[in-house]
């Protein structure tokens, strides 16, 4: 949440929770989400950290003089797992809240095949205008066929991604058209 709040160009949000373990005996307790005290007194501290799509980093540190067992470590997994789903539901449509208007964007717009020479026509002619008219970054990514925008604040992002769209996009019947022309060029042909 912090990095989207700084502008960072998230793609999928990323959550981290901290297991513990403390013994009483022969009896095993799995601690989430735990405090330094019990980090202390504990005798395991696990970290996991990743997306819904699974697991992107985990630490794991025992202080158990025997090691931990394959069941202990299923069990804290799978709390962990839980533990992680609910903090992604929490963050889950925050996006929107916890980016301040200001922050820098960077934003996608889709690119079907037969807009891609439109948009580099004359050497990038229409990105190079966008970039100047709203102060952006605008590339054209073949591998993914979307043009990404760098834009340093949401107005910036709105005003350099609506003409890209609309200039590749394909006239629908219906559909409103800015017609607002900045040059025109005609050419003669001498006889």
């Amino acid at each position: 949440m912090a990095l989207r709040d700084a502008g960072a160009p998230i793609t999928q949000d990323v959550a981290g929770v901290a297991m513990g373990l403390v013994t009483d005996g022969d009896e095993e307790i799995i601690l989430t989400d735990i405090l330094g005290v019990e980090d202390h007194y504990g005798e395991m501290d696990m970290k996991v950290k990743g997306t819904r799509e699974g697991i992107a980093a985990c630490q794991l540190y025992t202080k158990h003089p025997e090691g931990l067992s394959e069941q202990t470590l299923k069990e804290a997994s799978s709390q962990a797992r839980k533990a992680h789903e609910h903090i992604l539901d929490h963050m889950q449509g925050q996006q929107a809240q916890c980016m301040p208007y200001h922050a820098p964007r960077v934003a996608e717009v889709q690119v079907e095949r037969n807009g891609v020479r439109t948009l580099l026509r004359d050497r990038g002619a229409i990105l190079r205008d966008i970039e100047e008219r709203t102060v952006s970054k605008l590339w054209y990514d073949p591998r993914k066929q979307v043009v990404s925008v760098e834009a340093p604040n949401e107005e910036a992002e709105q005003r350099a991604c609506k003409p890209v769209s609309e200039a590749v996009g394909d006239l629908e019947l219906g559909v409103k058209v800015d017609p607002n022309v900045e040059e025109a060029r005609q050419s003669f042909a001498v006889v």
